[in-house]
C-alpha cells in the first residue's frame, strides 16, 4: 500500500469527494445512541457506496467501545454482504481474542481500568455477547482450535453460515490466526466485511513502510504540543514519565473551569500556553481533576481543549501536536479547522503520524495516540521518533 492514506476527520460540514483511493472516514460515533450511530453509519456508507471498486473495512475499537452491534447492522441492511469477520485482535499491540473475549494486555478488557471508566465502562468482555446486545443477527464464533490450519478454518466457518450466522467473532493470539481465517472467509462464495482494529486490517494488507529519512530534517529542532485528555490512568503515568524526563512546561486545565466555563482561569491558562510555545521546545496541556465527585463528560472536555488549542495557535509557534485520546484528537482538529489528514506513517505501532493544513494555509504535523495504549515511555518515543528521524 504505498498511495496515500486520507484521514476524514470530520463529517459534520458534509461529507467530500473521495480524494485518495485509501481513505478513512471517522464516523464520530462512539457516544451516539445505537440509533444515531447506525442512522449516521449507514447514511456515510449510502453515500459512498456506488464508488467504482469501493472495497471497505469497518474500523472498531480494540477495546469494544463504542456501538459495534448496531453499526454493523446498518452496514448488513445492504445486499452488499453476507457475512461480517469481526474481531478485536491486534496481537502486536496486546490486544488477544481467546474464546471469544476481548483481552487487553493478558485482562479480560472488563477488568481493565477501561471497565472502571467513569463514563463509558467497558462491563463486558464477551465480543458476541456486546454484539448481540444491540445487532438483530445471528452471532457466532471462529475459535483458536478451529484455526490450526486453513481446513479447519473453512470447515467451521462453512458451518456457521450453514446456520445463517450474519457475524462470525474472530480469536487470535498471533497474526497467522487472523491470515489463516481471512483466506477461509475469502474462500466462501460470500461478500464479506470485514471489521475489526488495526490487527486484522494489517494482516490483510503488507504494512506501510516508514518512508526514507530526509538528512535535512534529523535533529531539526521543532515546537512541539503534547495534548492530553484521555482520562485512562496509563496516560496519565504516561504525561509524569515525560515530565520527568524533558524539560518541558507541563499546564493544567482545570476540570471545574470548563464545568463553569470559567473565562478567567480559561484564559490565564491561555496566556500560559501562548508563553510557553514561544519559550519551550516542548509543551504539555493535560486537565487537573475536579476537587468534587462531578466529572466533566469526554464530550465538554475536548471541546474546552480544542478551544484553547485553536486560540493558542494563532501565535504560530507549533510545528507538532500529539494528540493523546481519541476523542481529545476529534475535539482539537475540529476547534482548530482541520478536516482531513494526510497519513504518512506509524511513529510506533498504533500510533499514527499524519499532515494536516489550518484554514490559514500552515501545514501541521499531527501524532495521534489511543489513550489506553503504549508502555510509560510511549510519549518520549514518540517525539524521539517524529523530531528526528521524519518531517512532514
Amino acid at each position: 500500500m504505498n498511495e496515500t492514506v486520507t484521514v476524514i476527520a470530520d463529517t459534520s460540514t458534509g461529507l467530500p469527494a473521495l480524494s485518495s483511493v485509501n481513505t478513512a472516514i471517522n464516523t464520530d460515533t462512539r457516544f451516539q445512541t445505537p440509533k444515531n450511530a447506525a442512522e449516521i453509519v449507514g447514511r456515510i456508507y449510502q453515500n459512498y457506496r456506488q464508488t467504482p471498486k469501493l472495497s471497505v473495512y469497518k474500523k472498531i475499537d480494540s477495546t469494544l467501545r463504542g456501538n459495534i452491534g448496531a453499526e454493523l447492522d446498518a452496514l448488513l441492511q445492504f445486499d452488499d454482504f453476507d457475512v461480517v469477520c469481526l474481531t478485536t485482535a491486534s496481537p502486536d499491540l496486546g490486544r488477544t481474542v481467546i474464546d471469544g473475549t476481548c483481552i487487553v494486555d493478558g485482562i479480560p478488557v472488563s477488568e481493565t481500568e477501561l471497565g472502571k471508566d467513569p463514563f463509558h465502562p467497558v462491563v463486558c468482555s464477551s465480543i458476541a455477547e456486546v454484539i448481540e446486545s444491540q445487532s438483530r443477527f445471528k452471532v457466532g464464533n471462529l475459535l483458536l482450535k478451529h484455526l490450526e490450519s486453513s481446513e479447519s478454518a473453512l470447515q467451521e466457518l462453512t458451518r456457521l453460515l450453514e446456520k445463517k450466522t450474519r457475524i462470525v467473532v474472530v480469536d487470535g493470539t498471533e497474526r497467522r490466526h487472523l491470515q489463516l481465517a481471512i483466506r477461509a472467509f475469502r474462500k466462501t462464495n460470500q461478500k464479506v466485511l470485514f471489521a475489526g482494529a488495526a490487527g486484522l486490517f494489517n494482516s490483510m494488507f503488507d504494512s506501510r513502510k516508514k518512508p526514507a529519512l530526509n538528512p535535512e530534517n534529523v535533529g531539526r529542532n521543532r515546537n512541539a504540543l503534547v495534548i492530553l485528555g484521555s482520562l485512562m490512568p496509563r496516560s496519565r503515568r504516561q504525561l509524569e514519565v515525560l515530565d520527568q524526563t524533558l524539560k518541558m512546561d507541563l499546564l493544567l486545565l482545570s476540570e471545574d473551569a470548563m464545568e463553569r466555563n470559567h473565562e478567567g482561569e480559561i484564559g490565564r491558562v491561555l496566556m500560559k500556553l501562548q508563553r510557553s510555545l514561544e519559550t519551550c521546545q516542548v509543551t504539555s496541556l493535560t486537565t487537573r481533576p475536579s476537587a468534587s465527585t462531578t466529572k466533566v463528560t469526554p464530550e465538554i472536555m475536548s471541546r474546552s481543549i480544542g478551544s484553547l488549542v485553536s486560540m493558542a495557535l494563532t501565535s504560530g509557534n507549533v510545528d507538532l501536536i500529539v494528540l493523546v485520546g481519541g476523542d481529545t484528537a476529534l475535539g482539537v482538529l475540529k476547534s482548530v479547522g482541520i478536516n482531513t489528514l494526510q497519513l504518512a506513517y506509524e511513529v510506533l505501532p498504533g500510533v499514527a503520524m499524519s499532515s494536516g493544513t489550518l484554514p490559514n494555509g500552515r501545514p501541521l504535523t499531527i501524532v495521534t495516540k489511543s489513550g489506553s495504549f503504549g508502555d510509560d515511555d510511549v510519549l518520549i518515543r514518540i517525539l524521539e521518533g517524529v523530531r528526528f528521524e521524519f518531517s512532514v
